[in-house]
């Protein structure tokens, strides 16, 4: 089973694609599998926000988990969101699923119609571990569930032998350590904001969506960090979040849709992956911002984000 200390490098979100009648199209999320392998991601996480989890039926959810296990194999480690929006019993269900398919972890929103509080998502990752115990087990932290972890929640969740870490989203450094540091027998995944502070400071991953749009790019970023190459780094970072300021932080883009639009919006641009568009209500980006997007990525290949000299 894996464990705390597998959780290392590049995490890629896989974007759940639906075909044109809104089921979801098998061929084309496995021909995604396929190209994130081939592109060396060491992780690829499926079925979480920006795949549209909140969306799936069991059913659905069940045969997304053995299309990504079979497709990623023995290359890459596999881990899903098992979210709910439901229940606790939902959740063990979709975990289980994911288990039974061969994933190698499950990562995890606690119900969110109605708030819950810390001491109710602690009880909430105790029921699924005692359900589903050979699972190893996450928690993403956002405040979309309407609740906010801290260290000292975290110091009870390291009591449950399956769960192995936590998703910090987040561009605040001080945020990022304070609650990690007070729990570092935990993995604490950082995001792409985040990507060079967080992992100078012993971050062991980063779930990135620079891993579904330029995958050599964030491969070439990691190996800078491991290396230790903080000047390489940090120019690199800087690139990154240039492209992030005219992509997926546009606030044009983020008042007229959903996240998960602009998520598959951005991704598509990107041409790595076929995502297509979210299902409704959510609609998909307009064809000029897409077009808009594409010339970004463009310039972005053409090297006119680097750092002036570089």
């Amino acid at each position: 089973m894996l464990d705390r200390t597998d959780i290392r490098g590049i995490i890629a979100f896989l974007p759940t694609a639906f075909s044109d009648g809104g089921g979801i199209d098998m061929e084309a999320n496995r021909a995604n599998v396929r190209t994130l392998v081939e592109q060396g991601t060491p992780i690829i996480q499926g079925t979480g926000g920006a795949a549209e989890f909140y969306s799936l039926t069991l059913a659905e959810h069940k045969s997304l988990m053995h299309l990504i296990a079979a497709e990623a194999g023995s290359s890459a480690l596999t881990m899903c969101g098992c979210g709910t929006v439901a229940s606790t019993a939902d959740a063990i269900a979709r975990v289980r699923c994911a288990r039974d398919a061969g994933i190698d972890s499950a990562m995890l929103l606690p119900p969110h119609y109605f708030a819950t509080r810390p001491k109710e998502v602690i009880g909430f990752f105790e029921d699924v571990a005692a359900a589903v115990p050979d699972m190893p087990l996450l928690h993403f932290n956002t405040r979309r569930a309407k609740v906010w972890l801290q260290a000292e929640h975290y110091r009870e969740l390291a009591q449950i032998p399956s769960f192995v870490g936590v998703k910090l989203p987040g561009d605040s450094l001080y945020e990022w350590f304070s609650i990690s540091a007070q729990a570092p027998e935990l993995a604490f995944i950082a995001t792409d904001d985040l990507w060079v502070p967080a992992v100078m400071n012993g971050c062991p991953a980063i779930d990135s969506i620079l891993a579904a749009t330029r995958p050599a790019f964030a491969r070439a970023l990691w190996v800078a960090c491991e290396q230790q190459d903080w000047t390489a780094a940090m120019a690199l970072q800087r690139q990154a979040w240039r492209l992030s300021a005219v992509t997926n932080r546009l606030p044009a883009a983020e008042a007229a849709y959903g996240d998960c639009s602009v998520d598959k919006g951005v991704v598509q641009a990107a041409g790595v992956l076929q995502v297509g568009a979210p299902r409704p209500p959510y609609r998909p980006v307009d064809r000029d911002r897409i077009g808009f997007w594409q010339e970004r990525f463009r310039e972005f290949d053409q090297g006119r984000y680097a750092d002036a000299g570089s």
